[in-house]
Order: C-alpha cells, then sequence, then structure tokens
C-alpha cells in the first residue's frame, strides 16, 4: 500500500495505524510545501501561502519551476499591492474601517480612490459662458 503526501510517497505502510500516526501523516498533510516559500526566508508565511496558492495550478499544494517563474515575475511586476495585509492585527476595534468599494479598497480615511471608478459626468467638459 502507498500512501501519497503531496510530492512525497511512503512504501511499506503497515496495514494498521496507530491513531498517533495517522494524526501525524495528516498533520503533515496540512503543512504548504516549501516550493511555497517565495521570499527565501525558510518558512512559508501568510503572505507566501496566499500568492502561491494563486499560481498553484491544479491545487497539488508545491509549485513547479514554471509556476515559481510565474510568480517571481508577478512579484517583481507589484502583484503584492493587489492585496490589503496586516489587518488582522488591528483587531476588531480598529480606529480604521477597511471596505472594498466598486472593486476598489478603501480606508476609513481616504474615499478618493472610489472617485476612479464612476464614469466622467458628460456636462463635466462643458465650459459655461456667462
Amino acid at each position: 500500500m502507498i500512501l501519497k503526501l503531496r510530492s512525497k510517497s511512503i512504501t511499506a505502510l503497515p496495514d494498521k495505524m496507530t491513531f498517533t500516526k495517522l494524526r501525524d501523516y495528516r498533520k503533515a498533510e496540512q503543512l504548504p510545501d516549501i516550493s511555497y516559500d517565495l521570499d527565501g526566508d525558510g518558512f512559508v508565511g501568510g503572505k507566501d501561502y496566499v500568492i502561491a496558492r494563486r499560481f498553484d495550478e491544479g491545487f497539488k499544494n508545491y509549485l513547479n519551476d514554471e509556476e515559481k517563474a510565474k510568480v517571481d515575475k508577478a512579484l517583481k511586476a507589484g502583484y503584492e499591492d493587489n492585496f490589503v495585509w496586516n489587518v488582522e492585527s488591528s483587531g476588531a476595534q480598529r480606529p480604521y474601517r477597511i471596505l472594498q468599494k466598486r472593486g476598489v479598497i478603501v480606508d476609513g480615511d481616504d474615499y478618493l480612490p472610489v472617485t476612479d471608478t464612476y464614469p466622467s459626468h458628460p456636462m463635466s467638459d462643458v465650459k459655461p459662458t456667462f
């Protein structure tokens, strides 16, 4: 019997497993593969996981060389700026709100980016004559 864990396979699995071994196998399956480590610090953090998961074609829980090249190219082009990070560190009582309005992420202080999503008024180009 062969148990397939992500990109690793374990052979000669015993017919009867203890609950502890089964729990350990399941826990190992939930850990992200080291190929998801995009910043090279040896740890797959939250940002690494979110971005790498979006480029993981087929959701096989690891990135091959081709996908890793796509991620590197996207990060150099500013793909990470499409996300708002560290919102949870403020807690529920944060002094400002972060909202998504008309597809644009805005905070409670600055609603100006929402104005770019509306079309210009037809009369905005007309100059008044006195």
